[in-house]
């Protein structure tokens, strides 16, 4: 079930990736940050993934997807993508951005499905452990305003 990010889910978030802590996750699920919202799916497991997103219109910015390697294949990512499209329209944003891991194939996959082109690179941004860091790809979808 993908529903807002709760106070009680920011332990379990910030356990799913390294990037955010969990007092981070806990002051956005406050609404500490207002241009900023979290989505998870909530599973009997409990969370078992999540999207962070921004919103500075008429932009947004997808921040971070991350899905248990358990859990994935089995349409969560794009059901949160999705979700998370709907709502920075709702909010006014004509355009959303993300970048992507070059070697990200499934999720290189999920994005150009929902209309993500690429709009740039930036070279040697992800680091890796032993060798030359990866580019991230830059995408951008233009969101169709009714």
């Amino acid at each position: 079930m993908i529903r807002d990010l709760l106070l009680s889910d920011a332990l379990a978030a910030a356990a799913l990736t390294p990037d955010w802590s969990a007092d981070t996750y806990a002051a956005i699920a406050r609404g500490d940050f207002p241009d900023r919202f979290c989505l998870v799916n909530a599973s009997p497991a409990g969370v078992d993934a999540l999207l962070l997103a921004s919103v500075v219109l008429p932009d947004a910015e997808i921040l971070n997807v991350f899905v248990r390697p358990d859990r994935r294949r089995q349409g969560i990512a794009t059901t949160l993508l999705g979700t998370a499209l709907e709502r920075v329209q709702a909010r006014g944003a004509r355009r959303v951005w993300l970048e992507v891991r070059e070697s990200n194939l499934a999720a290189l996959h999920i994005y150009e499905a929902a209309g993500f082109r690429l709009a740039g690179r930036r070279p040697e941004y992800y680091p890796v452990l032993g060798s030359k860091a990866e580019d991230a790809l830059v995408l951008e979808t233009t969101l169709t305003m009714c």
